[in-house]
């Protein structure tokens, strides 16, 4: 499989169609695990500036205090105050 064009704007990659062989799953685990990082090496492209990675934490900080600001809106403060200390 090879990587023909990308558009980071649209989130789309057009990619060359694959042939016909042997089913993935009829190999052994070691030996697809050896396919699918091979196809991961070759695809692989450095992150986009539009979309800049964040950490899981900084999301889940992030949602939290978006739940926190708007508590008050939710039947149960408390169940949602206890649900987010789980969260993190």
């Amino acid at each position: 499989m090879q990587l023909l064009m990308a558009d980071d704007d649209l989130g789309a990659m057009l990619l060359e169609r694959c042939e016909p062989g042997t089913p993935l799953r009829a190999l052994s685990e070691c030996e697809q695990d050896v396919v699918i990082s091979g196809l991961l090496r070759r695809l692989w492209r450095p992150p986009s500036t539009h979309h800049p990675f964040r950490p899981l934490s900084a999301l889940t900080k992030y949602w939290s205090d978006e739940t926190l600001a708007q508590i008050e809106q939710w039947p149960d403060p408390g169940l949602v105050r206890e649900g987010l200390r789980l969260f993190t």
